[in-house]
């Protein structure tokens, strides 16, 4: 893991709002589906239902435009060449090395060194494996989802991540501290959405004094939470890094969008 100081600002790595439908109209249309996708379409309704009645007015920015999406965008075009399964990894390592080296599509991290873009790959495609995005059949690798609209990928995403993936897959510099932060990630939101501007230490403090998952102060789980949960927050435009100068403390911003995502997916 990349060392991040919690001490001063260093130089760093790293929505198309559809309308409501009918969901009679919607379900009868699909009734021939496995109970399966049913599910997922009721919960692609109630997704843009609910996301109607919460969204501001840059939502759809926010969630066309995030990291998160463009990561997954890419994966998705690149699986539509024929990748065969390379055992013990979700996508074969020349796929990562394809798709980070892509300097045109990946454009908008061009900040970032080619080392920390691939691994921004292998998360987001753990992430799509959780999600049933990605599957292996008969040797092949193809990426398998009926989600149309940014909004459909955006919280099938975000609710994988939050839910159903497991962060010692993809936090995984200490194994225990990522299934900790994991268990205890409502008390983790309930604590960033206090507030309107945090500092990294800050809320590394108060998630160790409610938690006892380290001790005040500690560096190491300012970084990891810096490196790991507050990126990928980052990456779904929930949290925004603020650029100060490299003497200040690390803050960030939580924008009135993070509130109503959570709304949607807690």
């Amino acid at each position: 893991m990349k060392s991040i100081s919690s001490g001063s600002r260093k130089t760093r790595d790293a929505s198309a709002i559809i309308k409501s439908y009918s969901a009679t109209c919607y379900l009868e249309k699909n009734k021939m589906r496995s109970e399966s996708n049913m599910f997922n379409m009721v919960s692609s309704y109630y997704n843009t239902y609910l996301f109607d009645e919460y969204s501001s007015e840059n939502s759809s920015s926010n969630i066309s435009n995030c990291i998160a999406m463009k990561l997954v965008k890419n994966i998705i075009s690149q699986l539509s060449i024929s990748w065969d399964v390379e055992k013990g990894s979700i996508l074969p390592k020349k796929f990562y090395k394809k798709i980070a080296a892509c300097k045109k599509s990946n454009g908008f991290l061009s900040d970032m060194d080619e080392e920390t873009i691939e691994y921004y790959y292998r998360q987001s495609a753990h992430i799509m494996k959780a999600a049933g995005m990605i599957k292996h059949q008969k040797g092949k690798i193809f990426a398998d989802f009926e989600l149309k609209s940014d909004i459909d990928i955006y919280f099938t995403l975000l609710k994988t991540f939050w839910h159903s993936t497991e962060w010692e897959q993809i936090f995984p510099s200490d194994t225990d501290m990522a299934k900790s932060l994991h268990h205890n990630k409502c008390l983790f939101k309930d604590i960033l959405l206090k507030e309107n501007k945090m500092y990294v230490q800050d809320i590394a403090d108060k998630f160790c004094d409610l938690t006892g998952i380290s001790n005040k102060g500690d560096s190491f789980f300012t970084s990891f939470l810096d490196f790991y949960l507050l990126k990928w927050l980052e990456h779904f435009n929930l949290v925004k890094y603020q650029k100060d100068s490299d003497e200040k403390p690390v803050s960030f911003e939580i924008p009135s969008f993070a509130s109503e995502v959570f709304a949607i997916i807690s």
